[in-house]
């Protein structure tokens, strides 16, 4: 009998080995086309550099001999006749399909093709370029429309186009070279094909294997069903399955982690380079595809450990911020792209410097926080942050997570530590993940001697608080946080469309001694930054939430600028983390700086300091007076 967990498991191992497939496959289309092409155009170049070089001197003469006579006249020139013989020569040994020499107007004086030399080509984006300087190159793929020459191509090619240049370094003509790459192509779909069919099978083979393994350990440590002479025997079996399957699981993490490793690596390094907005969608894809699936090798493994008792804990000192950045950095793009506001709130010490098991630690938090946005259409998820029974060495850190989704009634949660349980929530039919978030999450917290709540909120959504014994260490590695980022930062103003999110900025600027207004109305928080810039006290700047205008985020900040005297007030937009704003529409703004959402205190700190130190070295670069950031502040 096949019970619902392993129907659950199935569907959830089967999604994730689709979508690592996905990646792999999208992975070795973008190293093996994509840079395939930028490094076979610039090919191209060099070619056509290396062919012109040997002509340029010919080029002169081509034109005067074009310049005295016809159409007719210029192919049957004995001149052109020597000439075209010379290229031939050269080019019998290269895979160039066609090649063609023009004037700056666009008069062919050379072709491979006999038939153009003396016509005109019109309209042709390549040679206009070319005439003007520039170098350019594309990849024509058969049966798709060539913009260069405006025809439907019937082969893969590569074409480029150079500018000659005389001795004075004028532009004296156009050089044109097409490469024919149809057999690169070819090879390439062979041995994709070759790719999809490999990784196939082998997803396919760990698939197996995984349902295998599930179903045993179903069978066996769950079901309890399966007729056995003897408790001895029993209790032998049970042990030599549980031994299996740690075995199993410990073997199979290794094996998928070492490729998976190796993909999410080579995402990293190609977020590195300059990427398209389709080909940095397709890189995300890959990312939180495998992510995922790391998520998945981790709970089971951990489960297993759990189970035979072979977790430990492993203590480290560590700042509680930094815990917390790091919380809202991973699950960033995932809120963000649901549009969520997911917000970080210290109700402590900012310093605030513990000795616990970190990573463990990180792991429950990633996975109530993680739930929370998964169950979470619209509004925000809070983490707060709160110490509660100190003494002097110890303390008990609370964590809570609360949301705005649909809320969980009291029948579903009773149930949700139990191993491969998936609740839905109200209003939603949706499951999500393994089911042993929660199971670890809860017995690492009874091993940290910690605990776990789960309530629903009486305005709606849920609420998590978790709390954890831990030893406060009293250094600290960050610094005196609780100081003002520079005494200059008398007043700051905020306008922001999130409660929540004002609420955590405006106790941070409070841990700094900052002065916060607020105002959630642009109209109020646009008069009231005039009247403080015409008064004794201005703001020294001005926190905007880009959220406060959906269909142009930039619009707050360019009312501020068009009003004098708020036209130089320092501004920190907070923008979201998946839509980020163009460089060239920041700058042109002037005296502004984007920090991306959730908000991580360190980053907010360095742009205050910043905003400080461009203001001072304007205003003396205003007066004349030589810039010396020396008495600016340090972060």
């Amino acid at each position: 009998m096949i019970s619902s967990r392993f129907r659950h498991f199935a569907l959830v191992a089967l999604a994730g080995n689709i979508a690592v497939a996905v990646a792999v496959v999208a992975l070795y289309h973008y190293v093996a086309v994509e840079n395939f092409e930028e490094i076979r155009s610039e090919q191209n170049i060099e070619l056509a550099r290396s062919l012109s070089n040997t002509i340029i001197d010919d080029v002169a003469d081509l034109r005067a001999i074009a310049a005295t006579k016809s159409w007719a006249e210029l192919q049957a020139s004995p001149e052109i006749a020597r000439f075209a013989d010379s290229m031939e020569r050269e080019l019998d040994q290269l895979q160039v399909y066609a090649l063609n020499i023009f004037d700056p107007t666009g008069l062919v004086l050379y072709s491979t093709e006999r038939q153009r030399i003396g016509a005109k080509v019109l309209m042709n984006e390549g040679v206009e370029l070319a005439a003007a300087g520039e170098e350019v190159s594309a990849i024509v793929r058969r049966d798709t429309f060539n913009r260069f020459d405006r025809v439907i191509e019937d082969r893969d090619m590569i074409e480029s186009y150079l500018p000659l240049m005389g001795e004075s370094g004028e532009v004296i003509g156009v050089f044109e070279i097409h490469s024919d790459i149809a057999v690169f192509f070819e090879r390439l779909r062979t041995t994709q094909r070759t790719v999809v069919v490999g990784v196939g099978v082998a997803l396919l083979l760990l698939y197996s294997l995984l349902l295998v393994w599930f179903w045993r350990s179903d069978h066996h440590l769950f079901a309890g069903h399966a007729p056995v002479r003897s408790s001895r025997r029993r209790g032998h079996e049970l042990e030599t399955v549980s031994r299996a399957k740690s075995e199993f699981v410990a073997t199979i993490s290794h094996e998928i982690r070492t490729p998976l490793n190796a993909v999410l690596g080579m995402t990293d390094l190609l977020n590195l380079t300059n990427l398209t907005q389709k080909q940095r969608e397709y890189i995300q894809t890959i990312q939180s595809s495998g992510d995922m699936l790391i998520s998945l090798i981790d709970n089971l493994l951990d489960f297993s450990r759990l189970e035979s008792g072979d977790l430990e804990l492993h203590k480290s000192e560590f700042d509680v911020m930094d815990l917390l950045e790091r919380v809202l950095h991973i699950m960033g793009h995932s809120a963000s792209a649901k549009s969520l506001e997911l917000v970080g709130d210290i109700q402590h010490d900012l310093d605030l410097r513990v000795s616990a098991d970190k990573r463990r630690l990180q792991q429950i938090l990633i996975n109530i926080v993680s739930n929370a946005v998964k169950f979470t259409e619209t509004g925000e998820v809070v983490v707060e942050v709160n110490a509660t029974e100190e003494t002097n060495d110890f303390l008990r850190l609370r964590f809570t997570v609360s949301d705005t989704g649909p809320g969980i009634d009291e029948q579903t949660r009773e149930g949700l530590f139990a191993a491969f349980a998936s609740g839905s929530r109200p209003a939603s039919s949706q499951k999500y993940g393994s089911g042993l978030g929660l199971t670890i999450s809860k017995r690492l917290l009874d091993n940290m001697g910690g605990s776990i709540e789960i309530r629903e909120r009486d305005q709606g959504g849920t609420e998590v608080a978790i709390e954890v014994p831990v030893s406060r260490v009293s250094s600290t590695s960050l610094g005196d946080l609780a100081a003002s980022p520079d005494e200059r930062l008398q007043r700051v103003f905020s306008m922001f469309s999130s409660h929540a999110q004002q609420k955590s900025i405006c106790r941070l600027l409070a841990h700094w001694n900052i002065p916060c207004e607020r105002t959630p109305d642009i109209e109020e928080g646009l008069h009231r930054l005039r009247v403080a810039a015409s008064s004794r006290k201005p703001f020294s700047c001005a926190i905007i939430d880009s959220a406060l205008t959906p269909e142009d985020h930039l619009l707050v900040v360019r009312r501020i600028r068009t009003s004098p005297e708020t036209a130089h007030l320092p501004i920190i937009l907070l923008t979201s983390i998946s839509r980020p704003l163009g460089v060239g529409e920041v700058s042109a703004l002037g005296h502004l700086s984007c920090v991306n959402k959730p908000v991580l205190p360190l980053d907010l700190r360095f742009n205050l300091l910043q905003s400080v130190r461009d203001q001072v070295s304007q205003d003396l670069w205003d007066a004349d007076v030589p810039v010396d950031h020396t008495d600016v502040g340090d972060l």
